[in-house]
């Protein structure tokens, strides 16, 4: 399922796109092979060239969308990172 995000103001920021996959297992292989293609292509990262949208060439972010339960988990983490000394916070499957 491919959806839009609504736009509230105007603005010149490209609007969200949420992409819903079919299963865990193709999300979770779609976010690894855009992770390894970018590391892999440090000076040329995904952007819209790559996807066929013509035009102005601009990155394309792949993030893993967080329901409102997850986002909180991950924000309380966040800031409990400096208090336990830890390098990263991550969210996977989320």
């Amino acid at each position: 399922m491919l959806q839009r995000v609504i736009e509230t103001t105007t603005t010149t920021i490209p609007r969200t796109i949420i992409v819903k996959l079919a299963t865990p297992l193709l999300r979770d292989t779609f976010l690894a092979k855009v992770k390894r293609f970018n590391k892999a292509n440090p000076n040329d990262k995904i952007n819209t060239n790559h996807i066929g949208i013509g035009g102005t060439k601009m990155p394309v972010y792949v993030l893993e969308h967080l329901s409102p339960t997850n986002k909180k988990v991950h924000a309380a983490a966040r800031q409990r990172k400096p208090d336990k000394e830890l390098k990263f916070v991550w969210i996977k499957q989320g």
